[in-house]
């Protein structure tokens, strides 16, 4: 089997910050590639797709690379036959064609009409249709950036099967649980290093698991220790003194000789000074470890985000829609006659492939669009953090948002209020702009629910943008809302994983 061997490898865009430093492995069968967004994940399958160039070491690939990128730039305005450049096979054209209607197979792509424009496919489609060129290539290897990103539900399970049936090489950076689970094994990226795991996404998250576990005891340890080298410390500063005010009473009675007495201060202070500078030494020792063993509790902390418990009766009525409907050019109708009622605890998922109208019967209940038909009835408040998080000001700074949105709260008590949302010190004067998917998130969380918690929850592809801790640290919240959801998402484990109880499908 084809393989990349990769010989510490180090990269940075702009000296000295050093984005990945002294990375080793080889790649070899299915790998899930897996780290907190920024750390640079996207860097490293560009290295490997020899798109970038390593600042040092060497990456060694012994077959034919295929490379997806997580942004795809297509032609809107070229045919489908165009891009697959179908008129101009004429070398080894059967085995082409062969290879064109298998792929198309299992792609299930086979009844789309190649005169259709690129434009005028759907963002899963878009990402279907690329790899199938990728795949027409023949290569040994694919490099794969978050394939599953823009697919629905029936989108994820074509390329899941896709992905079983492929028997070469192939690297996936993903966030996507139900496809990490095919791997088998698993690189992370963190603090620009790799961190090898010798198995698929559940050995994953034990072995880290363990890792956290061994981080706290190893974090107490070191605080433990840190405490009796402190009040070493003091014990060593206190001796020096009576050891100080000692020589000076005898100096001051002159009951022992000059020469004595200056060799007897040399030997003490020969001896506090090589105590103190061991002691310091430890000190500074145990202060390092104790930082280190905080920085691997990073996990652990980020999972306190808590949400506030609304006050209301679970069998309370929160949401009643009747006989809706709805179209943008009053001819082609999103959705008709639908109805639906939200009460007091319930957590909907709504399901549907893509352009069935999922976002706009969110729209609809947020206020955001007027059905034309039917009525919208609400009888609580209710939080709408849509899929672009569009209520957010990207010019602004975390804590110019939160005020935007809070204005009869003071200042000193939103700072306090957004530690809970892992927001500490000089966080909160960052733009909008500069924030991870995950960092906007929770800002937007914070936005919603600094003052109270409102009693309906309406979300948008929560998950869509987010590193595997980011949706951790999502659903640990949502497990503690006691509220009503409305969730639009394809992701299946997180629905799971927030205790989803109904299911509504558009078609």
């Amino acid at each position: 089997m084809s393989h990349i061997v990769l010989n510490n490898i180090s990269f940075y865009y702009k000296h000295p910050q050093v984005l990945l430093s002294n990375i080793s492995g080889k790649i070899s069968g299915k790998i899930g590639l897996v780290g907190d967004n920024g750390c640079g994940k996207s860097t490293l399958l560009k290295l490997i797709a020899q798109q970038l160039i390593p600042t040092s070491g060497s990456i060694e690939a012994n077959g034919k690379l295929g490379y997806l990128p997580q942004k795809l730039e297509l032609l809107d305005n070229l045919s489908l036959g165009e891009y697959l450049d179908l008129d101009n096979q004429t070398e080894d054209a059967p085995v082409f064609y062969k290879n064109l209607e298998y792929f198309l197979s299992i792609l299930q792509l086979s009844r789309i009409d190649f005169s259709r424009l690129i434009g005028s496919l759907s963002g899963g489609e878009r990402t279907r249709f690329a790899l199938l060129k990728i795949c027409l290539n023949e290569p040994d290897i694919l490099v794969l950036d978050e394939p599953t990103n823009h697919l629905d539900c029936e989108g994820q399970k074509i390329f899941f099967d896709f992905f079983k049936k492929w028997e070469k090489t192939v690297i996936v950076s993903s966030h996507n649980r139900e496809l990490l689970q095919q791997v088998e094994a698993i690189f992370e990226v963190s603090q620009c290093h790799l961190k090898i795991y010798g198995g698929n996404f559940t050995f994953y998250e034990s072995k880290k698991a363990e890792e956290v576990l061994a981080a706290e005891k190893e974090f107490l340890s070191a605080k433990a220790t840190l405490k009796k080298t402190e009040r070493k410390m003091r014990q060593v500063s206190d001796k020096k003194d009576k050891s100080d005010r000692r020589g000076h009473d005898l100096r001051a009675e002159g009951g022992i000789p000059k020469m004595t007495r200056n060799a007897m201060k040399n030997r003490s202070e020969n001896t506090q000074s090589r105590i103190a500078k061991n002691t310091q030494k430890a000190l500074s020792s145990v202060q390092e470890r104790k930082s280190m063993a905080f920085s691997n509790l990073e996990v652990k902390r980020t999972l306190a985000l808590n949400l506030n418990e609304p006050s209301f009766s679970s069998n309370k009525c929160l949401l009643r829609i009747e006989n809706i409907s709805f179209s943008y050019d009053e001819k082609t109708p999103i959705f008709e006659n639908l109805s639906l009622s939200v009460f007091g605890s319930d957590r909907i998922a709504i399901a549907g492939k893509n352009g069935t109208g999922k976002s706009t019967l969110l729209d609809l209940i947020a206020g955001k669009l007027e059905p034309q038909a039917g009525t919208i009835q609400k009888f609580s408040e209710t939080a709408y953090i849509d899929q672009k998080l569009s209520f957010l000001d990207e010019a602004k700074t975390i804590l110019e948002n939160v005020l935007i949105l809070n204005p009869e709260l003071a200042e000193t008590e939103i700072r306090n209020k957004l530690a809970l949302f892992l927001f500490f010190g000089t966080d909160i004067f960052k733009k909008a702009k500069e924030l991870s998917g995950g960092e906007k998130l929770r800002l937007a969380l914070s936005c919603c629910f600094l003052k109270q918690t409102s009693p309906l929850l309406l979300l948008d592809e929560p998950t869509n943008n987010l590193d595997l801790r980011s949706i951790q640290v999502l659903e640990s919240a949502l497990k503690n809302y006691t509220g009503a959801l409305l969730i639009v998402s394809h992701d299946d484990v997180f629905l799971q994983n927030t205790h989803v109880d109904r299911k509504i499908s558009l078609v």
